[in-house]
């Protein structure tokens, strides 16, 4: 209340965020809202201290009975902002005030050491890989990870960009605890725990690959915070966040993939290694749960950027099954000439396919489908031929353009995309007039010099879509860097993806022969080969499907860039694979 009701001074006087400065400039405030604003908190004061001769002084001017105090209970649960009286809301607008002024301090200190930030997040993680290469036992792989994730936030507290550890007294007990206990283990039950392991990556590229993309992403979004949207003001202190984070789940996932790849086996095994009735009815038992779990997190308001990457992580997993148990069958029976028997084995796909779609609708999100159908007649084209793989890919969008017009959402897509200056949506008109304005230099308006919301700055950013940081990554390095290094970084990524699909596939044809299927550990080698082959192959489409949206060769489809849009829970699942998959496990 004390800060709505303070003067707001001339800006001109006070410091900009500048190349090497380290604050956020407010706008200039007009008069009449600094008036209308000082009135209005003059009259939360009125309302603050009527309240308090109403309710406050008629309940402690005698000993408190029954009825008293439950008035004192109601009044107690309204100063701590809960209920729709005038002092609830008063509490709750103080406590998102003093939320909204501590992270402009943690993104004012991000920007002062921003140059510290990103060594010490590169140094982080050379450590942990280097770490999880050292012969010791997976326990005090573990310990060192944890010991390392300690520091790195005791030094971003240092430097004021995030709250101190210690704030967190039960996270500290539990891994004091948990540090007490490792040592016992260590000392005196040594001989229980498994042999020391050590990890690398699958190519040298792989994690300098990883950083260099998701810092770009990072970068990105601090300039469109900084100087885009209002509400995009701290998404990118949120995504800085997230990213140590995601330094610390790589290795963690590496360090896991030994049994996780034990539950991917049995899991899969379970699916796809049975020919009786009993497995495919186990197969639609496990659908159906899957669709009636992902329908009830949609009743539960869980957002769909979450649950659509928790949907492409289970149909990778269970796709990846297929893969092993089946497509080899199945391929072999359809170049023989018996397609009946081969129909059989592509039964599981279809299958699969039908209760994945079954989930999309019923979470309302209808983009990762379009992704995963495309993944998966890539997959059927390997089977059945690159003539049928392009057949299922012209009839999945002939499908996609004959129903999507009766759809809400897809139907606005597909009339901005068809004539985007007289649509109802205007985000594609935005798009194409930003790039536009992008490529009249060769190389971009220059980083932190993109004019995001267009020529003139007025009360209401009128630039490009708000959706900037999720669903337009394209045409923001385009802003950054023009066309000319737009596509010099796609065809990056592209190359960095590739390298790895390429790798899965000179790797999975010697492992995917009888002989070698028989033995669990060559199992376990042949899952690793597809989650990373599917995980590569699902980057670069998605990747090429928002780009062409984003030139409107395809409607717009709201698909993230992997690795660079903004989004944690994307992040953190495109992290974790490529930790587990992408990290080659050694023998003891």
């Amino acid at each position: 209340m004390a800060a709505e009701a303070q003067t707001v001074t001339d800006t001109s006087s006070a410091p900009s965020l500048g190349t090497g400065q380290a604050t956020v400039s407010l706008e200039q405030e007009l008069p009449a809202e600094v008036v209308r604003l000082q009135a209005l908190s003059n009259e939360r004061l009125m309302q603050w201290d009527q309240w308090v001769k109403d309710s406050i002084e008629p309940l402690i001017q005698s000993p408190v009975t029954e009825i008293q105090a439950e008035a004192l209970w109601a009044v107690a649960q309204s100063l701590e902002g809960s209920g729709s009286d005038v002092v609830a809301r008063t509490v709750r607008q103080a406590v998102k005030a003093h939320d909204y002024a501590t992270r402009a301090g943690y993104l004012q200190n991000l920007m002062t050491h921003l140059p510290w930030l990103l060594t010490g997040h590169w140094l982080l993680t050379v450590l942990v890989t280097y770490w999880l290469r050292a012969r010791v036992r997976p326990l005090q792989q573990l310990n060192g990870l944890i010991l390392m994730a300690m520091v790195s936030w005791l030094g971003a507290s240092s430097l004021g960009v995030a709250p101190s550890p210690f704030k967190y007294p039960v996270l500290m007990i539990i891994l004091g605890l948990w540090m007490v206990l490792s040592w016992v283990t260590a000392h005196f039950y040594a001989h229980a725990l498994p042999a020391p392991i050590s990890a690398e990556p699958v190519n040298s590229s792989w994690l300098p690959g990883w950083w260099l993309f998701t810092a770009t992403g990072c970068l990105l979004l601090l300039d469109q915070s900084l100087h885009f949207h209002e509400r995009l003001r701290f998404l990118a202190l949120e995504q800085w966040w997230a990213w140590f984070v995601s330094a610390l789940l790589l290795p963690l996932a590496a360090w896991a993939a030994p049994w996780l790849l034990g539950g991917v086996r049995w899991l899969g095994y379970a699916l796809w290694g049975h020919r009786s009735y009993g497995g495919i009815a186990l197969r639609w038992l496990v659908g159906a749960l899957l669709v009636l779990g992902f329908h009830m997190a949609h009743r539960l308001n869980i957002p769909q950027h979450v649950t659509g990457e928790l949907l492409k992580a289970v149909f990778l997993v269970a796709l990846c099954g297929w893969c092993v148990w089946k497509m080899p069958l199945a391929a072999q029976l359809w170049h023989a000439g018996h397609a009946l028997n081969s129909v059989r084995y592509l039964m599981g796909a279809v299958t699969l396919m039908v209760l994945v779609a079954v989930a999309a609708f019923a979470t309302s999100d209808k983009g990762p489908l379009l992704v995963m159908a495309l993944l998966m007649a890539v997959l059927l084209a390997t089977v059945l031929g690159w003539t049928g793989g392009m057949g299922l890919l012209v009839l999945g969008f002939g499908t996609i353009f004959l129903i999507g017009v009766d759809l809400d959402v897809v139907g606005e897509r597909l009339q901005a995309w068809q004539d985007p200056f007289t649509a109802d949506r205007d985000d594609m008109a935005r798009l194409m007039w930003f790039q536009s304005e992008a490529a009249r230099f060769a190389w971009g308006f220059g980083v932190g010099q993109v004019p995001w919301c267009g020529s003139s700055r007025l009360d209401v950013c009128h630039g490009l879509p708000l959706q900037l940081q999720s669903d337009y990554t394209f045409t923001a390095i385009m802003g950054w860097w023009g066309p000319w290094g737009a596509w010099s970084w796609l065809l990056l990524f592209s190359a960095y993806a590739y390298h790895a699909l390429m790798y899965c596939a000179r790797r999975s044809p010697s492992i995917l022969t009888p002989g070698m299927l028989l033995q669990p550990g060559s199992v376990k080698e042949a899952l690793a080969m597809h989650l990373l082959f599917l995980f590569a192959v699902l980057m670069l489409m998605q990747t090429w499907i928002t780009v062409a949206g984003n030139l409107g060769w395809l409607p717009l489809t709201g698909l993230t860039w992997p690795l660079l849009s903004y989004g944690k829970s994307s992040l953190w699942v495109s992290t974790f694979f490529a930790g587990a998959w992408g990290m080659r496990r050694l023998h003891a």
